[in-house]
């Protein structure tokens, strides 16, 4: 478990420092144009970006070597938010290179996940994964926290997009650390980009929740854009525009009691797919709206 702590440790980084370039980013966008329209195009054109590359990000974690692909979605994640820095003044770039962010980081998540199983003993996934969602939960709750609290203090967003920058570069280090194989998958077995999309159309235990997600993202995405400008007629600022979001997003942390995630863990569909129902309406729900967004 020790292989896992590393990458839950790596991924609570990466995360914090998203959501926390998150709040910055929102920020300089208001803040540039006062208009909420402003930042549901930056929310537009994070979530089409991520819906859009997730079968090729999938597709490169079956094709190449996953250390790699996780090392290279996280360097090119640097990238970007040193971009994002150099053109903070700029709220169409900011919007551009939103998306940009979301496909850079895509493959990351679905390489990790399926690294696991090649990391440690069998009787050890469930744990494991468990504590790698309980890990993006704390980052989801620490980081919108944490740059509210910075730009409150008087961080520019620019220098929060530099933080982020480092933030993905002690990602990419930690799983370069990790000295054991993390395998590649199958193509043959699995052939085709949209493979999981078909195993999600055939199985109704996995059809559900992720259809109940996609229902509820739209109201999050309508709740956080509203969220900045309430913040700010409440005189709460960017802080209390942190702490909102944090409190959204950490809730996902309830959901990793140690009691429900072994039971959660244990739920099988009738063919065997395990159901991830906390990471799928929970985590990965906020992590569209929030974490794609940096």
């Amino acid at each position: 478990m020790a292989v896992v702590q590393r990458l839950a440790f790596a991924r609570l980084v990466s995360l914090a420092g998203g959501s926390a370039a998150y709040i910055a980013l929102v920020a300089a966008i208001y803040g540039e144009t006062g208009s909420a329209l402003w930042v549901s195009a930056a929310i537009f054109a994070s979530v089409v970006t991520s819906v859009a590359a997730a079968a090729p990000a999938g597709w490169l974690g079956d094709r190449f070597d996953r250390r790699t692909v996780m090392i290279v979605s996280d360097l090119a994640s640097v990238v970007v938010s040193l971009a994002m820095a150099a053109t903070a003044d700029h709220a169409w770039a900011l919007v551009l290179l939103l998306g940009t962010s979301s496909a850079t980081q895509a493959p990351f998540d679905p390489a990790s996940a399926s690294a696991i199983p090649q990391v440690v003993p069998e009787r050890d996934v469930p744990r494991a994964n468990a504590l790698v969602a309980a890990s993006s939960s704390a980052a989801y709750l620490a980081g919108p926290l944490l740059g509210g609290a910075l730009l409150g203090l008087g961080a520019s967003p620019a220098e929060v997009f530099v933080a982020d920058a480092a933030t993905f570069l002690v990602s990419a280090l930690f799983v370069w650390s990790v000295r054991r194989p993390f395998g590649r998958g199958s193509t043959a077995e699995h052939p085709g980009l949209l493979a999981g999309a078909h195993v999600i159309a055939r199985e109704r235990a996995l059809l559900v929740p992720v259809l109940a997600g996609m229902l509820s993202l739209v109201g999050v995405g309508i709740v956080d854009v509203a969220s900045y400008p309430l913040s700010l007629d409440l005189g709460g600022g960017a802080t209390g525009y942190g702490a909102m979001t944090g409190l959204l997003g950490g809730g996902g942390l309830l959901g990793h009691e140690r009691r429900l995630s072994g039971a959660l863990a244990g739920i099988r569909s009738r063919r065997g797919y395990t159901v991830p129902v906390c990471d799928v309406i929970g985590v990965s729900l906020h992590q569209n709206v929030v974490h794609r967004l940096m």
